[in-house]
């Protein structure tokens, strides 16, 4: 408010008002500034302050070295009096304001006799620079807030040769009072930030809003005769006040000012729907107005002649949404060719959309969906029923396009391509907020999704669809020299032939068409170390879905980590899949960029290996993956640490570990070397990956160090035991405490509640037994635990000084105990648990000291998992069985199928399975191995193909498949010989070609009996090729010679009896000799001819034009040496060189080459009558 009234107010008090004085504050003595910037000591200003004068509050940003800052106010008086106090109150130096924390606030109050004006300004230490855009979750081809936190994107424009991208902003790493942060980009990919450029003020936060561009003639309130600019339309949020829209304006699209001091252009109270959720200006020009869309609840409809007076065209009570958008289209068939046709198109914040017209109905300007569209309610325009999905994945928001141009009229309609931008996040489940406390980035919350050109799709049914299409400036990111394709290749649920990719930020474009057995197809992505992300299609649900339930850190729990959305194969059924994977996030389009998903992951830095897959059958599959490169190319690159995915292993003799290390910040490039102290490991480096192997019992300290900066290191802890622990149980799972294996042993301890659990017994008859030893604290022994969380119900035996009781952890329930435990000296007890039904009979040492049964059906339990416990104690456990009675029904150990060596011979075959294996009942508990007897009537060792080979212990069986390959039919194939003169060189290279492939296959030992049979059927074919040779001439003669050149020709071949005559035309361009010799005289083409009786040959040689030519650089710097190369082409000699200009360089006898000063020169080299110049600039 820049005017009102002056007086007083009174309130259930007697006051006596004296003495009482107002006057003017005018420009002759104003306190306030007319300008604020802030200079660093020690560093610099990374964002400037961007001051207006009726703004109050400021954040400056400067780099991590600052020191301190020195604030320059400008004052409009000379009188005004500046001074600065810091948080505590006291004075402090304007010129050297200490930066000491990440953020520090000044007040600077400036006084101009009794008026006096309050700034504040916030001083924001950044990150070290190194930090920045190197980060382990900063996507590398999205854009993402630099520091601090984003979300919608407001503004976007295209102004002045530029993008324009403003968003919603604080200055932490969560949601808070909302400014706007501004950048700018030239192609919508590489971006540079500027600063905050409006700020929070007497209206409220500065919420979404959107930007034209305007001149006098469409927005004459704002701009002058001549002047033009961008117009702003922001809402300022007031809490409970409500919400209302302001102004704001730019001419030159670096200077920004709010229209008339902020003043309130819609207020919620004069809406019709008299709703306070009045936010999210969209505005568009169309029939030679300005129209707007409003919503933050209930959608409304806008129109204004100026930008400033609005009136309202149509409200929508029923449909709510946050960012709405309304604009037209061209509509494309599903060749991708125009119609002719143009849709509008109704965007509900990103997430759903309507398709249909936008037209004056009973005078007024509304929103007509089309049928496929409506709604079931509010005449089509209220729930989301019948809407198109945006995107199928949570994180994709407040979409907004960039304005380009008005859309013209109905008769003469403008269709700019359009592109849009969507804030990648989510508030569903408080997503965006719990971001940082999950991945404990607290340096930046904030990235965008890719950026998508806008089109509609008429499908051959006549429905309309919305496409998204990535930009294509993406696809100048790819480093197609590194890129992994893979043609026609056979998918199936376990090879993986992109196992060697790696990498963190990459795009795959791909086309699967499943078998029809085949049930879900797809890509896991950012895989390592237990984590993966997963992109599938399921051919019966026809659902595409992105799962990050694996990815790494989860930031939130539920159905929110895995969303999918149907879509229907192509017609030749296959499906697309167009994946963009980066640092924190995949994207997903399909079906002709009609479908979109987008998901945040936050893995693990080790995770970088990619997979493609077909469960149930096998899929064909065309896969192009590349490399993306970053897009902050100012970014430091300097190494300044490293990170090992694991700081200690424990294992056993034989396990297998893998290490990762990552040079930090990411992105920077530098070779790491592992050494090993210590023989209980061997380790095999690859790269900055090593396979480590233990070979021994014994301790192992493993250093990967960087080469270049060996001071930079990092260590890992290796424990190898030997694990000869006696059990018929698996699957142990230490819940609580420390629990290892030590030779026979298996050791626990615990200061609370410590808990082992290993299989589940499905039965409720058996005996439990083990040997125990402790001396102190409580041991529990449980059986039919319902979960492997004890206190989900369980019966448990406690040892405890000379107590034996019988329990269950669920409300601490007991169902007997005694106190006569007869302590044994060594700490040594056998515990033996005997379970009939809810009969439980417990024996230690030999003596019985519980026979009870369990009446209470609260805690009656048939079945559960078996484990150890313990309570602030330390205990030893050794031969842990469950045993039963049950008959042998299944065969556990998994056996796998065989795949012998080629030409395996069946005894060699039958080595290969167990003579032994792991037996259970119906009740799964396992028993001692047993002897298995194995079927090999069926297998033929020299026949290839697939045999099953059935394995019996009584009556419970297994079934193995032995895959026999055989190569001897190629291998004779190959031993035969075939001369080269008897056949025509065509079919004789067509017979060396398939041989050649043959013995490749032969070499190969993982060679399928597909690829062998191929390779026979090829080499036969080659060989039934092969074509007999008849007199003919063959001349070995090059394509090309240079002039003055002189060269042999030969004439070969069956049939040549007589001397062979040579002729040569054009007789002007060469001669040749009667022995073959080629005389080049001048450039052109010429024909030589070899005759021998009636056999004759020609052939068609290039004679090219002599000449040098000059290898040089464009540039170089004064005092500068390069050495110049020039080549001669027909002409041979020593080389003279030449220079123009000395002063300013000079050129040696050898071609070297010294920048003396600035300028610009001539270099010339030449050789007898030839020579080159070129020109050569020194800086």
């Amino acid at each position: 408010m820049t005017e009102g009234q002056f007086g007083f107010l009174t309130w259930e008090a007697n006051v006596v008002y004296k003495n009482v004085k107002m006057s003017s504050i005018t420009e002759g003595n104003t306190p306030q500034l007319s300008g604020l910037t802030a200079e660093s000591n020690g560093g610099k200003v990374d964002k400037k302050i961007a001051f207006d004068q009726d703004q109050y509050v400021y954040i400056t940003y400067v780099t991590n070295s600052t020191q301190s800052v020195k604030l320059v106010p400008e004052k409009q008086n000379a009188d005004t009096e500046i001074t600065v106090t810091d948080e505590d109150g006291k004075e402090a130096d304007i010129n050297s304001l200490p930066v000491t924390k990440e953020k520090q606030t000044y007040t600077l109050t400036a006084k101009n006799g009794d008026a006096e004006v309050v700034y504040r300004v916030r001083i924001h230490k950044m990150q070290p620079d190194a930090e920045y855009y190197n980060e382990d979750y900063r996507g590398q081809y999205h854009y993402s807030v630099k520091d601090g936190w984003g979300n919608d994107p407001n503004g976007t424009i295209y102004f002045g040769g530029k993008y324009h991208l403003f968003y919603q902003y604080y200055d932490k790493e969560a949601w808070g009072p909302m400014h706007w942060m501004h950048a700018t980009s030239e192609d919508l990919i590489h971006w540079e930030e500027d600063t905050i450029q409006f700020y929070p003020d007497e209206y409220g936060a500065m919420y979404s809003g959107c930007a034209v561009t305007a001149d006098h003639s469409t927005a004459p309130d704002i701009f002058k005769e001549g002047e033009s600019g961008i117009v702003f339309l922001i809402t300022a949020d007031g809490g409970s006040e409500g919400q209302k829209i302001i102004g704001a304006y730019s001419k030159d699209g670096k200077t920004f000012h709010k229209y008339k001091d902020g003043k309130v252009l819609l207020h919620w109270k004069d809406d019709s729907l008299q709703n306070k959720a009045f936010r999210d200006p969209k505005v568009f020009r169309y029939e030679n107005q300005w129209f707007m869309v409003v919503a933050g609840g209930p959608l409304r409809i806008y129109s204004s002649k100026d930008l400033v007076n609005w009136k309202q065209e149509s409200a929508y009570p029923d449909l709510n949404t946050e960012c709405p958008e309304l604009y037209p289209l061209a509509v494309y068939d599903e060749n991708g060719e125009k119609t002719g046709e143009h849709k509008w198109v109704l965007n509900r914040g990103g997430r759903k959309y309507k398709i249909g017209d936008f037209k004056q109905a009973d005078g007024k300007w509304t929103f007509v969906p089309d049928e496929q569209y409506k709604s079931t309610n509010a005449n089509g325009m209220g729930n989301e029923d019948n809407d198109g999905i945006m995107n199928f994945g949570p994180d994709s928001y407040a979409a907004m396009t960039y304005y380009v141009s008005d859309f013209g009229t109905e008769d003469n309609m403008k269709l700019p391509d359009l592109v849009a931008i969507n804030w990648m996040n989510t508030w569903e489940s408080g997503f965006c907020n719990a971001i940082p406390y999950a991945n404990g980035n607290t340096v930046f919350n904030g990235t965008y999704n890719l950026e998508c050109t806008l089109g509609v799709q008429k499908e051959s049914d006549g429905k309309y669809y919305l496409t998204q299409t990535p930009i294509k400036g993406y696809k100048d990111l790819r480093d197609t020299e590194n890129k992994v394709e893979v043609k026609d290749a056979t998918i199936t649920e376990d090879n993986n032939p992109l196992k060697d990719f790696d990498g963190d930020s990459y795009e795959i474009v791909a086309t699967m068409k499943p078998e029809d057995d085949a049930t879900e197809i797809g890509f896991k992505v950012r895989t390592g170390e237990g984590e993966e992300t997963v992109v599938k299609y399921n051919t019966q649900t026809e659902q595409m879905t992105i799962d990050r339930s694996k990815s790494g850190t989860l930031v939130a729990n539920g159905d929110i980590n895995v969303r999918g959305q149907k879509v229907t194969k192509n017609d030749d059924g296959t499906i697309d899949f167009h994946i963009y994977v980066d640092r924190s996030s995949v994207e997903v389009f399909s079906k002709d960029y009609t479908v979109a998903g987008a998901m945040q992951i936050f893995p693990s830095i080790a995770s970088r290996g990619l997979e493609v897959y077909s469960k149930g059958g096998d899929s064909k599959a065309d896969i192009t993956v590349y490399p993306l490169q970053t897009i902050w190319t100012d970014k430091e690159a300097a190494p300044t640490g490293l990170r090992l995915n694991k700081s200690s292993l424990e294992g056993y003799v034989g396990d297998e570990f893998s290490l990762n290390a990552t040079v930090v910040p990411l992105g920077t490039q530098e070779d790491v070397v592992y050494t090993v102290e210590g023989d209980a490991v061997k380790l095999s480096q690859n790269g900055a990956k090593a396979s480590i192997t233990a070979v021994k019992t014994g301790k192992a300290t493993i250093t990967v160090s960087l080469k270049d900066h060996p001071e930079i290191k990092k260590t890992c802890e290796v424990t190898i035991r030997e694990n000869n622990f006696k059990t018929n149980l698996t699957k142990f799972n230490a819940v609580a405490g420390k629990w290892y294996i030590d030779g026979e042993t298996y050791y626990g301890s615990h200061n609370d509640n410590g808990f082992l659990f290993a299989d589940k017994v499905n039965t409720d008859k058996f005996t439990y037994e083990v040997d125990a030893k402790f001396n102190s604290g409580i041991l529990n022994f449980i059986f039919q635990s319902q979960t492997q969380n004890a206190f989900d119900g369980c019966y448990a035996v406690q040892l405890a000084d000379n107590r034996v009781r019988l329990f269950d952890f669920k409300g601490d329930k007991t169902f007997a105990e005694t106190n006569t435990l007869e302590k044994a000296d060594d700490g040594k007890y056998h515990v033996e648990i005997k379970v009939d039904g809810y009969h439980i009979i417990v024996t230690v040492n030999g003596k019985q000291y519980i026979d009870t049964e369990i009446t209470d059906k609260d805690h009656q339990y048939s079945e559960g998992y078996v484990g150890l416990g313990l309570y602030n104690a330390s205990a030893e456990y050794q031969n842990f069985y469950i045993n039963t009675n049950s008959p042998v029904t299944k065969i556990v150990t998994k056996v796998n199928d065989l795949y012998p060596a080629i030409n395996s011979s069946l005894e060699d075959m039958k080595k290969a399975l167990p003579e032994k294996v792991v037996v259970a009942g119906d009740d799964f508990v396992k028993k001692d191995p047993a002897e298995i007897n194995w079927d090999w009537s069926k297998v033929d060792p020299d026949k290839p193909g697939v045999y099953e080979v059935t394995g019996k212990v009584g009556e419970a069986s297994t079934t193995v498949k032995v895959t026999v390959r055989s190569n001897k039919e190629l291998a004779a194939l190959t031993k035969q010989q075939y001369d080269p003169e008897d056949y025509t060189a065509d079919s004789y290279k067509a017979y060396e070609t398939a041989l050649a492939k043959a013995k490749t296959v032969l070499q190969n030992a993982d060679a399928t009996q597909k690829e062998i049979d191929a390779a026979s059927d090829a080499l036969k074919d080659a060989i039934s090729g092969l074509k007999k040779e008849t007199s003919s001439i063959t001349i070995s003669a090059p394509s090309s010679v240079y002039e003055g050149e002189k060269v042999q020709l030969k004439a070969s071949g069956k049939g040549i009896s007589k001397k062979v005559k040579w002729s040569v035309s054009p007789s002007k361009n060469a001669s040749i000799n009667g022995n073959g010799v080629l005389h080049a005289k001048s450039a052109g083409k010429v024909t030589v001819t070899a005759q021998s009786g009636s056999l004759r040959k020609s052939v068609e040689i290039t004679i090219k034009a002599a000449g040098i030519k000059i290898t040089a650089p464009q540039s170089i710097k004064a005092g500068q040496s390069v050495t110049l190369k020039a080549e001669g082409y027909g002409v041979s000699g020593s080389v003279q060189w030449k220079i123009s200009n000395k002063s300013i360089a000079s050129i040696s006898k050898s071609g070297v080459l010294k920048g003396q000063k600035a300028g610009t020169v001539q270099v010339t080299a030449k050789i007898k009558n030839y020579s080159d110049t070129v020109t050569i600039r020194v800086k």
